[in-house]
């Protein structure tokens, strides 16, 4: 009974573990909670005391029951629904088989549609908490395998289940004759037969399944060029950046996950990553008009558009070091605008990289659109690992329509109590922008919603969302803090582009997605409202004023200060965990794996032997050695890790020497009578080919011609002839010397023999030579 209870309790949190699984696809918590609720009752109720036990028609009319309960989701077709239907039928048919009562077949089946459970559950886009859930079942289902196997031998070896044979049976084995039992207790111990060393193998089974798993997803080919997102996600309607805003043209906005570029932060000498503990901004279209419920960029001027080297870009300041920036806009994206964190140098020449100065965009031409597209630029916007939120302006004709505003009285009217109640005086424009910037983060007067809301038709849409309706995306948050800034005399303008904070630790990169697509606001500052530690640092940087940046999307800011509090660190640790399952779980297609599994090797591989075939490293090996080995590397601070590898490193090799030292000295000493064959072999015939330019050093050396360290060959051969010939007054023996070490490059660096007509000229030369006093 002992283990068919523990398979019963088993049974049910693999099924309750199926449906949480389908459940976390489905976004839903009906399903789960029904099911749970359902495993627990069964236990209790059919397997433990027996009350409720549905016999076989009963169980049948049940099964019917589900069928046509999901046949209405089975029947329609399109956006996932007949996986939906199928995912229902499946919970409904588990329910039916828990509350019967428990024999061989019924166990298979609950297994059998949990596994298909976990199948349909895969179709959905899913997080990184469905593959630590995905592990859970994992050994749940090889505990449940494992119970399942003893439980059948158990029931085999029931007195009811085998009669003994008749006497008359074979004489010659006497205990054939008895029926067989299954042992509750191991052999000579007083615990359960089902004790730790079960548990223990069981366990290794689990761990062997999981290395063995992860291997052969990361090693195996993909054959696919994308990575399988799933038929529901796929067929979802998304939304991500977009060059023009018209605000009440979306209706209900669902992010994608797909990625448009990565972007590297690097210092530009060193090469070494520059780690950010703020979002990045990523500036792609500065939007200056608003007209009829859109934004628009304004007018290009005859000529704006041209290569970027052609522009000067600003110098970088002593405590805002250049950074810089790689950036690589995938396919996926294709835009003409580029993105890039504002402002920048140009620190490479390239030809399709241009820039809209009216319109502060880079762009590139339309035949690199649909491309995978790489660029660099330098940037002086980071103040150690944070980005600034000031920066200059470089025309300050950027600013000159950056005041128009249709006629808006309610939002007017707003903005001007809003400024009021603040008491601040109209030249402190840094004071008055946060202000109405704050008062969008108050939760009790607007809500961040990415439903589309019923507007007032009778309303200019942003009034509507001021003073009605106050919920809405990015766009109108944007857009009702330019207007509002722009009515108390503040330039302002909205900025389409990426915020993102998705670093992929493994590649170091930052990830930015369609999701990440945002609009925020800049505000415009005159030289005088620059703050003085500032200006007085390099007053012509900030000749022509500059840009503040405000954020007015409710929960955008104080992401960088909420990374300092324990609450932060854990959201910081999940995001990273979500962004490894996003990029090498999910997006794991064909490009990646060779990034993240194919390439590292490859690299080390050629790493190692360029290493093993260069004399400076293994010369250098004794003093790094030394290095690694010297007492104050073991006990300095964070020297631990050295104690832990050296313990590990030297049981290893006990352990190994014990286990296989016989084995470890024959190959030994096969391999050293290997390369002592070869490198007789290879040195006796090196020796023969090569002893002419022996005799050549010789013959030299008589006359105190040697040749020095880090001199060639060929070099000093050059060199001795010149004095051959000085000494012995004849001009023609300069170049016999030269003769020898052509041949000498050709045996020993070319590999190739001497002919006859070659050995002949060589000894002809080092005769000549020998004749000379």
């Amino acid at each position: 009974m002992y283990v068919e209870r523990l398979l019963q309790i088993n049974m049910a949190t693999l099924a309750a573990l199926a449906t949480l699984l389908l459940g976390m696809g489905q976004r839903s918590t009906a399903l789960p909670l029904l099911m749970m609720v359902a495993a627990i009752l069964s236990v209790w109720l059919t397997d433990v005391t027996g009350w409720l036990r549905l016999n076989r028609a009963v169980a049948n009319l049940a099964a019917l029951a589900a069928v046509v309960l999901s046949l209405r989701e089975l029947l329609r077709v399109g956006g996932g629904s007949d996986v939906l239907g199928l995912a229902n039928l499946l919970v409904y048919l588990q329910i039916v088989l828990l509350f019967q009562k428990k024999n061989e077949r019924v166990y298979w089946e609950l297994a059998v549609l949990s596994l298909l459970q976990v199948v349909v559950a895969a179709a959905y886009n899913q997080g990184a908490q469905y593959g630590l859930l995905l592990i859970l079942y994992m050994l749940t289902g090889i505990s449940a395998l494992a119970l399942l196997s003893t439980y059948r031998q158990w029931q085999r070896s029931r007195p009811e289940a085998k009669s003994p044979r008749p006497p008359g049976g074979a004489g010659r084995w006497p205990l054939d004759r008895r029926p067989s039992s299954f042992a509750g207790t191991a052999a000579g111990r007083p615990h359960s037969a089902l004790g730790r060393e079960w548990f223990a193998r069981l366990a290794t089974m689990g761990f062997g399944t999981l290395v063995v798993a992860a291997l052969m997803f990361f090693a195996v080919p993909r054959v696919g060029a994308r990575a399988w997102r799933g038929a529901v996600a796929a067929a979802r309607q998304v939304v991500g950046f977009d060059d023009r805003v018209v605000l009440g043209e979306l209706g209900q906005i669902i992010e994608s996950r797909e990625e448009v570029m990565r972007v590297w932060l690097s210092d530009p000498t060193s090469g070494e990553p520059h780690p950010m503990l703020s979002e990045l901004y990523l500036r792609g279209v500065v939007l200056a008009r608003y007209e009829d419920c859109a934004w628009s960029p304004g007018e290009n001027g005859p000529g704006s558009v041209g290569p970027l080297a052609v522009f000067s870009a600003p110098k970088p300041m002593p405590n805002h070091p250049l950074v810089q920036q790689k950036i690589e806009i995938l396919p996926t994206l294709d835009h003409n605008e580029l993105f890039a964190i504002w402002p920048f140098l140009p620190i490479e020449l390239n030809r399709n990289l241009w820039i809209d100065r009216p319109r502060s965009r880079l762009v590139r031409p339309n035949e690199q659109r649909f491309v995978r597209f790489d660029y660099k630029l330098g940037t002086t916007a980071l103040d150690g690992n944070v980005q600034v939120p000031l920066v200059p302006c470089e025309d300050v004709r950027e600013v000159e329509s950056l005041l128009q505003s249709p006629e808006l009285p309610r939002l007017d009217a707003l903005a001007a109590e809003w400024i009021r109640h603040s008491g601040l005086p109209p030249e402190d424009r840094i004071a008055r922008a946060r202000v109405l910037e704050r008062r969008f983060h108050d939760p009790n007067l607007f809500q961040y919603s990415l439903e589309g809301q019923q507007r007032d038709p009778k309303l200019d849409n942003i009034e509507d969302f001021l003073t009605k309706n106050p919920r809405g995306h990015c766009e109108y948050f944007a857009t009702a803090l330019v207007l509002m800034l722009r009515s108390q005399g503040i330039p302002a303008r909205m900025v389409i582009g990426y915020r993102c904070d998705e670093y992929d630790r493994l590649g170091d990169f930052y990830q930015v997605r369609q999701l990440h697509a945002h609009s925020w606001v800049e505000a415009y500052l005159e030289p005088e409202h620059v703050p003085d530690e500032l200006f007085n640092e390099r007053p012509r940087r900030w000749a022509a004023g500059g840009w503040l940046r405000l954020e007015p999307t409710p929960g955008a800011l104080g992401s960088a200060a909420a990374g300092d509090t324990l609450f932060g660190r854990v959201d910081r640790g999940v995001r990273r965990l979500q962004s490894l399952w996003e990029n090498y779980v999910m997006d794991m297609d064909r490009r990646r794996q060779w990034e993240a599994v194919y390439r590292p090797v490859a690299d080390a591989v050629s790493g190692a032997f360029k290493q093993a075939s260069d004399p400076q490293w293994w010369l250098g090996l004794p003093s790094r050695i030394w290095r690694l080995l010297s007492p104050g590397a073991w006990f300095a601070a964070g020297g631990w890790w050295r104690w832990l590898v050296a313990v590990v490193a030297i049981g290893s090799a006990v352990v190994v020497l014990t286990r296989f030292a016989p084995q470890l000295a024959a190959a030994a000493r096969w391999l050293w009578n290997w390369l002592a064959r070869l490198g007789v072999s290879k040195a006796g015939r090196r020796r023969t080919e090569i002893e002419f330019y022996g005799r050549l050093e010789s013959v030299l050396g008589r006359h105190g011609l040697v040749r020095r360290v880090g001199q060639t060959q060929y070099e000093f051969a050059a060199a001795a002839g010149e004095r051959i010939a000085a000494i012995s007054g004849r001009r023609r023996l300069a170049l016999l010397p030269r003769q020898v070490v052509d041949a000498f490059y050709r045996v020993r660096f070319g590999h190739l023999p001497l002919d006859s007509t070659l050995v002949e000229a060589v000894e002809s030369a080092l005769a000549e030579l020998e004749t000379v006093e």
